[in-house]
């Protein structure tokens, strides 16, 4: 169903019943406002047809999807996931063993349970311990295997 503005420009039609996200009602609604005030000026179909423009071009630069919300965990700690593993402190054997495995942030770390560690080569024991009290240290949890 769609509807024109007096050229050959279609427009959807915009009903309550049309499937939109808040953000989405909350940019038509001011569209609608904004084309009224202006068609008032210069003659209604110019008025809704810039507004209109103005909503497509707002609606195609919003994300597809929001933003990732934190992890929680990251929330409660004092470093952000992001972080190189560089500012835990850890020592310099364990450090160049993560890096050589491609692992070069906080984050990475997670990607990996305890088994997985332990398979990393000349990652022992000790070396998966001072990990996880590192992060400990900066305020997050490792979980077990």
């Amino acid at each position: 169903m769609s509807s024109t503005t007096g050229s050959n420009d279609v427009v959807p039609a915009i009903t309550a019943d049309t499937e939109m996200t808040e953000t989405e009602r909350a940019i038509w609604d001011a569209a609608y406002e904004a084309g009224r005030k202006i068609g008032f000026k210069y003659g209604r179909n110019r008025g809704y047809k810039q507004a209109i423009g103005a909503v497509k071009m707002k609606i195609a630069d919003m994300p597809s999807e929001p933003a990732p919300m934190p992890d929680e965990q990251e929330l409660k700690a004092d470093v952000p996931l992001s972080s190189s593993i560089d500012v835990i402190g850890l020592s310099e054997r364990t450090r160049n063993v993560l890096k050589r495995e491609a692992i070069h942030s906080i984050g990475d770390i997670f990607k990996y349970d305890e088994d997985d560690l332990a398979d990393i080569r000349l990652l022992g024991k000790r070396g998966i311990d001072e990990i996880i009290a590192k992060l400990m240290q900066v305020g997050y949890t490792y979980r077990a295997s």
